[in-house]
């Protein structure tokens, strides 16, 4: 009887260990999953920004139009920050 006992809890926490890594490989894919998202716009910015500034560059015929859109840019990316952490204070502090 009390070997029944044993290798019943010994399944039980094999089953336990099995589940234990299970979610922890869950959690872990879950984590690559998220950061993952949060990377692929920043990855497609950097591709995406000598390609924009060389057509710019080669529409007008001038550097200058790349300094004033990355300028604008800068500006724009800017006041959306302050307008974000502005938006985030006025709703958590309720």
């Amino acid at each position: 009887m009390e070997n029944t006992s044993r290798h019943q809890l010994t399944s039980q926490l094999i089953l336990l260990a099995g589940v234990h890594h299970a979610l922890a490989a869950l959690l872990c894919a879950l984590s690559g999953l998220i950061s993952s998202a949060l990377t692929a716009p920043a990855m497609a910015a950097r591709a995406f920004a000598p390609i924009a500034a060389a057509a710019l560059w080669t529409a007008t015929g001038s550097y200058n139009a790349v300094l004033a859109a990355t300028l604008a840019a800068a500006v724009i990316l800017t006041a959306s920050f302050w307008a974000a952490a502005a938006w985030s204070l006025a709703t958590t502090s309720d």
